[in-house]
Parts: structure tokens; sequence; C-alpha cells
């Protein structure tokens, strides 16, 4: 999975900047790169490929001050070129593989169900690591609440939606898996898989808690780092939309016309 990339309703190639808008759960705000210059198109797609991009699930959170090859403020540019619109999160669909689109309404359920997951599993699983057995009993309930919700879920929603919030899932998963192991290596570099036959050292019980306590308190700072980098956006990105609402009432004054509210 490709994360930030997608296509409008019109089938125009988008990054998605912000996968929600404040305040406006369904809206989103994409850059076009149809109308991007290809310098600026390509130093993009660059940062969007990049392992600090794709382990973000907001892209805005990896263009903060950077630039552009000219020296311009990614963030900045593509606000005042127009290369930026607002878009309802249903009609962008994200690129999930070959041949594979999902809505980003849906998109955007899955990370926050997989918060919401992983938050609860760390709540059970920090006291554990400090010796507090007592709550080894609340994972039936933590499985019964994910059932249950599923369940719930699933009766809300058509086969199709269904089947592609599960793809979602899975892929994100899958990049949860990824990370997680490239932290524990990090962490702990002799725990990594040799090629020579033989060279794998045995990890003892102490060891693997010691590389799973490590990983959870760098979850934990990097959770506590994302909350705090949303209050600070929020900000920024309402901002950033009262320029673009305050552009388009000009331009709609200017032709003297009525304003009206743009629907994408």
């Amino acid at each position: 999975m490709e994360k930030h990339l997608g296509l409008n309703k019109n089938g125009n190639k988008v990054a998605v900047i912000f996968r929600e808008i404040p305040g406006e759960p369904d809206r989103c705000v994409a850059a076009n790169l149809d109308r991007l210059p290809d310098p600026y198109r390509d130093v993009l797609l660059t940062i969007i490929r990049s392992p600090e991009a794709q382990s973000r699930n907001d892209l805005f959170e990896a263009l903060k001050n950077r630039n552009f090859h000219d020296g311009q403020d990614i963030l900045s540019t593509l606000h005042h070129g127009k290369f930026m619109d607002s878009y309802n999160t249903s009609t962008i669909t994200m690129v999930m593989a070959k041949n594979q689109h999902v809505g980003l309404h849906l998109v955007n359920k899955a990370i926050h169900d997989s918060v919401q997951h992983i938050e609860k599993v760390d709540s059970l699983v920090e006291p554990i690591l400090k010796g507090d057995m007592s709550v080894v009993h609340k994972k039936d309930e933590l499985k019964s609440e994910v059932v249950t919700t599923e369940s719930k879920t699933e009766m809300k929603m058509t086969v199709k939606e269904t089947a592609e919030e599960m793809l979602v899932r899975a892929a994100l998963l899958e990049d949860e898996a990824r990370l997680l192991k490239a932290e524990a290596y990090k962490l702990k570099p002799s725990l990594k898989p040799k090629r020579v036959p033989g060279a794998n050292k045995p990890v003892t019980s102490d060891e693997a808690a010691e590389v799973l306590s490590g990983v959870q308190k760098k979850r934990k700072a990097e959770r506590d780092k994302r909350h705090l980098d949303k209050k600070q956006s929020q900000s920024s990105s309402d901002a950033l939309m009262e320029k673009v609402n305050d552009k388009i009432l000009r331009d709609a004054a200017g032709l003297g016309e009525k304003p009206k509210p743009s629907q994408n």
C-alpha cells in the first residue's frame, strides 16, 4: 500500500494532504498532481514515497517545514498556487495496489479503528510489563469488544464496503508489522535474522520482554506526539481553510455573484 496517493471523481491523480478537516471529518484537502509543474510534482512524490511519509497516516506532518527545489515552503506554495482543493472523502479513492482502489472515507475509518484498537491493547500490555497480572482477564473483554464492534459495523455496511475495509485494515496491519520489526531490530540488532546458517542467536524471554518494553515506550511517545501534532495542526488547518473560503468569497464578489459553497 502506497499511502497518500489517490484519484478524485474526475480521475485526476491527487495527493491527500489532510485526510480530514477539523470539524468536518467527511471532508479532506488534496493537491491535484496533474496541475503541478513537473519539478514540484517530482519533489512532492519523492517525499510521499519516503519512509518518513509512509510511516505516517497524515501527509501534512511529513510536509511541515519542507521546501520545494526552489526554496519555497511546500504547504504555502500548494495553497497560494491554488493547487489544493477540498473534497468529500467519499469522492476520493486511494490506491491500495495495482487495480485496487478504496474510498478515503473507508481508509479514515480503518485508521481510526486501528488507532483505538492499538491504544486499547497498549493499555493492557503496559501493566503486564510492570508486573501487574491482574489485567490478564481483560483480554476476553477486548476480544468481545472488537467482535461486537465489527459485527455491528458489518450489519450497517454493504458487502463491498466490508470487503474494502478489510483490505484497508489488512494493509495497515502489514505496515504496522513492518514498522514494529524495524523498531525491534533497531533497538536490539542481534535479533535481526542472519542469512548465514546457524548464525541466529536464540532469543531469551528476558530479551524479548526488553524489546517489547522498548517498542511499547517508543509507540507511546509517538502516540503522545501524534496527539500534540493534531492539536497544533488544527489551528493551522483552520487558518488554511479560512483563507480558502475568503478567497472564494472575494472571487465571487468580484464577479458580482452570490457566493456558493464549493462542492467537489
